[in-house]
């Protein structure tokens, strides 16, 4: 099973301020491509009014999830972004980095009227993802661990929520099954339980191992748990529908992918070689992407497998970028990839912002075929993400640009 890193949530402030909303018939510059053809976007709505202002070159190069973009249908757009505010501090929360609250401003979009058709604000706890697509125009939001389901109106259902701190959370491409990693706070417990009297021998509650990570999995309508599982480390693993993925290192550069059914017994699916170590995404419930290189990390690529190991497209990938963050519209039709340029090979430093070149691409390709349908270049640079959205037919893209959300058609 591949060992991930946590991926640390960061503290920052930013500022507000802001604009209108734009007219579709205004002219728009021709920034996107689809093969050699410049094509323009056939909306544009500032965010300005909403409070919304593009952040500052520091934030835009580290991990902060400081922006949100997600449909909620056809009709409906969410975007949420980071306003400043004085928190005060939620003693109950015990997130895996520390505690940093922020106000997050959500704004529901109508697109046909171009207006705004609700907004709220949300107290946080931490900079980690926070919101994810479901079905039937609902999303998920997390608070520090509880989870709730929304709706285009606000209204939230509490459904469920982790034992300690979460860690990580992977969302499988329709929508329907919940990967939810977190860790125990033993210590927390036992003092609890010693200020109680319950437990007598402080040493022995001190002296209780910490890191005791969890995995639950779980089906999002009707609630209820799939599978469980005790990690010794935070552990990504890919999640469908029927299962999640899972990959160990080999011999000579092998890699070997599994899938591990919720019911049923584990079973190989393929075998591949890379010099690194690969990245896997789930691409629909019955496939995946798999990033890989040689060994001089001067040739990388994306290829598609299905559940039996057959691969289904092969793509080069530029050896000089970053991708940050996949999305897959709601019909697994097509899937977008946000990249950023390095300015030299090898990893990244997020805190030099020369690392990076001034740009953001967002590219669509075709979740069948692999082919590139779209690519679009967008600044102030979101290395976390959260900049851009899929319709849930997979026919349109759309990017948060300066300050303003562009829609583009995607064309199959």
């Amino acid at each position: 099973m591949r060992r991930a890193a946590i991926i640390p949530w960061l503290l920052i402030l930013l500022c507000a301020a802001v604009a209108p909303v734009v007219n579709a018939q205004e002219p728009l510059p021709p920034i996107a491509h689809r093969g050699m053809k410049l094509i323009r976007p056939v909306q544009k709505i500032l965010v300005q009014q909403y409070g919304y202002k593009p952040p500052g070159k520091l934030p835009a190069l580290q991990g902060y999830q400081l922006v949100e973009m997600l449909y909620l249908d056809e009709r409906h757009l969410l975007f949420s972004f980071n306003i400043p505010a004085l928190m005060e501090h939620n003693v109950t929360c015990a997130t895996q980095n520390g505690n940093m609250e922020h106000r997050e401003s959500a704004v529901v979009l109508d697109l046909r009227s171009n207006t705004k058709a609700i907004q709220d604000e949300w107290s946080l706890d931490d900079y980690g993802q926070f919101v994810w697509p479901l079905q039937n125009g609902k999303f998920l939001l997390r608070r520090c661990a509880n989870l709730s389901k929304v709706d285009a109106n606000f209204e939230e259902e509490p459904i469920t929520g982790a034992h300690g701190a979460p860690i990580l959370m992977e969302m499988s491409p329709g929508g329907t099954r919940l990967l939810l990693e977190w860790k125990e706070d033993l210590h927390l417990q036992e003092r609890a339980k010693a200020a109680a009297g319950q437990i007598t021998n402080e040493a022995t509650a001190a002296s209780i191992d910490p890191r005791r990570f969890f995995a639950d999995f779980l089906k999002l309508d009707p609630l209820a748990i799939m599978a469980k599982s005790r990690l010794d480390v935070p552990a990504y693993m890919p999640v469908l529908r029927d299962g999640f993925l899972e990959m160990e290192g080999l011999p000579h550069d092998h890699w070997r992918i599994d899938f591990q059914p919720y019911e049923g017994n584990l079973r190989v699916v393929t075998t591949f070689r890379s010099g690194c170590v690969p990245r896997l995404y789930s691409l629909t419930d019955t496939a995946f992407i798999a990033d890989t290189c040689n060994e001089y990390f001067s040739d990388e690529s994306m290829q598609a497998y299905d559940l039996n190991g057959h691969l289904l497209w092969r793509d080069m990938i530029n050896t000089n970028s970053i991708r940050p963050q996949m999305a897959i519209a709601q019909d697994e039709s097509v899937f977008a990839i946000a990249t950023m340029r390095k300015n030299y090979l090898g990893a990244p430093s997020m805190s030099n912002n020369m690392d990076v070149e001034a740009g953001q691409s967002i590219d669509v390709y075709s979740a069948q075929t692999g082919k590139k349908l779209l690519s679009v270049t967008t600044t102030p640079i979101y290395a976390a993400g959260g900049n851009f959205a899929l319709s849930p037919k997979g026919d349109h893209l759309a990017v948060l640009q300066n300050d303003a959300i562009e829609i583009y058609p995607i064309q199959r």
